[in-house]
């Protein structure tokens, strides 16, 4: 019988899996020659998948795993379950994590719409979910807290690409190339974070 944090760690895997599939479709939209849609970030690629066969369970999936990712990114935060220290670095690593839980949340309830059928057009979806936000009486501070943790998260990619922290978890039999790989993909991900929080 499995235990509840086997349960877990496989829900916590769907959730990198929907991230890499979105983010993969993103790619792929923005690299298709004339194609807008990339703009719209993650609801180009919903309302994509919603014209693909499969896509309808696709997006059940990315909604249920972008969830898992959003679970974990809490607990990150919240239950601190990396043991990060009380200094000043281990409190900006919690709040990005909890600005990317709010983030992923959001994403969820955008595949869920577009899998369950209640929302079927393009538009600017990044715009949308932000005035929503803002709907609210925190929304404000909401917001501020995402764009707050987009930036530590900026950093924090560069960080990593800079000392090279992220090959702590590659094999020391991988080939050497996957350094600049890893490295190349850290930076990138760095500048990117930047802009969204910005």
């Amino acid at each position: 019988m499995v235990d509840k944090s086997e349960k877990f760690s496989w829900f916590v895997r769907l959730g990198y899996m929907a991230r890499g599939l979105t983010y993969m479709l993103l790619g792929y939209l923005a690299l298709e020659t004339g194609s807008g849609e990339a703009s719209e970030g993650s609801t180009g690629v919903f309302d994509m998948l919603q014209e693909v066969p499969l896509g309808t369970p696709l997006l059940w999936v990315i909604a249920i795993g972008m969830l898992g990712y959003a679970a974990y990114k809490y607990l990150s935060g919240f239950a601190n379950i990396y043991n990060r220290n009380d200094d000043i670095e281990g409190g900006l690593k919690r709040i990005g994590d909890v600005a990317s839980g709010v983030a992923h949340t959001f994403l969820a309830f955008a595949a869920y719409q577009f899998a369950s059928g209640t929302k079927s057009s393009g538009g600017d979806g990044t715009q949308e979910r932000a005035s929503t936000v803002l709907s609210y009486d925190l929304g404000g501070v909401v917001l501020g807290v995402i764009g707050l943790g987009f930036l530590v998260g900026g950093l924090m990619q560069a960080k990593k690409a800079y000392d090279l922290g992220f090959m702590k978890r590659i094999s020391g039999r991988a080939p050497h190339w996957v350094c600049h790989i890893g490295r190349a993909g850290h930076a990138a991900r760095a500048v990117v974070f930047a802009i969204i929080g910005w």
